[in-house]
């Protein structure tokens, strides 16, 4: 590239620079307004819309277990004996039923001595095992409360191969005050 040809580019391009504004017109206004509403309208996808139908019966389950703590080595020696302890265990679940039947894990709620259930509006429940199926993971609690919302269950033999799943939880309301639930997705 020559000198002369370096130079006109540079001032070709100052030009360009300087007719420039740094305030829109009203015809490109009209066109940020129009890109930003079609960019919020795109951002509402079936996931999103599946999130809000279901976010309100998602809740958090927290669970206490007893332990059994064995004695240290220096303690054994003198006869020392085992203690327990109280471990603390948090996981989610979904409302089935607007009486207060709700799904977690098995393995969330696996030989706990108390469990409870958070709200998403912060109102806390004890909870009471129904049953627990460990082959599949699946757990059955009630909660004494009425007039859930429930989450909409789907049937499995309508899944498509290449179909999204949506996994929705709140394993930390607890911990995190006003959490809004935690949201991952994968494809059948």
């Amino acid at each position: 590239m020559t000198i002369r040809f370096a130079r006109a580019l540079s001032a070709l391009f100052l030009a360009a620079c300087q007719g420039a504004s740094s305030t829109p017109s009203s015809a490109q206004s009209t066109r940020l307004g129009t890109t930003t509403n079609e960019v919020s309208a795109s951002r509402r996808t079936a996931i999103t819309q599946a999130v809000a139908r279901v976010a309100p019966s998602v809740v958090t389950v927290q669970t206490e277990v007893v332990e059994r703590v064995p004695a240290d080595v220096f303690e054994q020696f003198f006869g020392g004996r085992s203690g327990q302890r109280a471990a603390a265990g948090l996981g989610s679940g979904f409302i089935v039923r607007p009486d207060g039947a709700i799904v977690t894990n098995a393995h969330v709620v696996a030989g706990a001595t108390r469990i409870s259930v958070a709200m998403k509006d912060g109102t806390t429940y004890p909870a009471r095992l129904l049953g627990i199926d460990e082959t599949n993971d699946l757990a059955v609690l009630k909660i004494d409360a009425r007039n859930l919302p429930v989450a909409p269950l789907g049937s499995s033999s309508n899944l498509l191969i290449g179909e999204w799943a949506i996994a929705i939880g709140n394993p930390y309301g607890f911990i995190l005050a006003n959490s809004e639930p935690s949201v991952t997705v994968g494809v059948v």
